[in-house]
């Protein structure tokens, strides 16, 4: 008997639309695998608290890989280490499905911009506006990266420039499936919660924050 996983359906998309995306803007394979590992491999230079003292306790290291938990963050020596796999991907399963709309959302935005189709503007804006019934984070960011290429599509000079009315198509119906939920939620968790807010450093405890990030 054969085991269908729709998790596993979704993170594959997920990682091929990553994969079709960065080439898309590339278009060279060395630079997309450089891109793909970068950004699947991510977490900065974080892991180097793991290394240290290995000989005085050589489980230190190996508690991430069989701990059972992400060290995401490590309040008493103020660091923080992510990973997209293992805190996003695995155990974020709204995020994985946000991201299987995405990244094809951008595709056919960015093929929109460049090869002038019209189509696409509308087909991403749609992707764009459910998304936020998917994962609200994957809806902002494709809100704001579109916000992003009109301003620079617009202002800066190029070869193939597509009309300014056609960026209105995606942010105006991304926003009209955002807009909407916001003040639904706003309005069910009461006057007094604030449904998003801003917080500079929120996360870091003590050091210098342009020395922790």
């Amino acid at each position: 008997m054969v085991h269908f996983d729709p998790e596993l359906l979704l993170c594959l998309h997920s990682c091929r639309g990553c994969v079709f995306f960065i080439y898309e803007v590339l278009q060279r394979a060395a630079g997309t695998i450089l891109a793909t590992a970068l950004f699947f491999l991510n977490g900065g230079f974080t892991f180097a608290y793991y290394l240290d003292r290995l000989k005085e306790n050589p489980g230190h290291f190996s508690w991430i890989i069989h701990g059972g938990a992400t060290p995401e963050t490590l309040a008493n020596p103020n660091i923080t280490l992510w990973n997209v796999v293992t805190c996003i991907i695995i155990p974020q399963r709204s995020t994985m499905a946000g991201w299987a709309i995405l990244f094809f959302a951008l595709w056919l935005l960015y093929r929109g911009i460049t090869q002038r189709q019209a189509q696409n503007f509308w087909i991403s804006g749609i992707l764009g506006g459910l998304l936020c019934l998917v994962h609200v984070p994957s809806c902002l960011v494709f809100l704001v990266i579109a916000v992003t290429w009109a301003l620079v599509y617009i202002f800066l000079p190029r070869k193939s420039r597509v009309p300014g009315v056609y960026f209105l198509i995606p942010i105006s119906l991304t926003l009209l499936g955002l807009v909407p939920q916001g003040l639904f939620l706003a309005h069910s968790l009461g006057e007094r919660v604030s449904y998003s807010r801003f917080v500079l450093n929120g996360i870091n405890d003590k050091d210098i924050w342009i020395w922790y990030w």
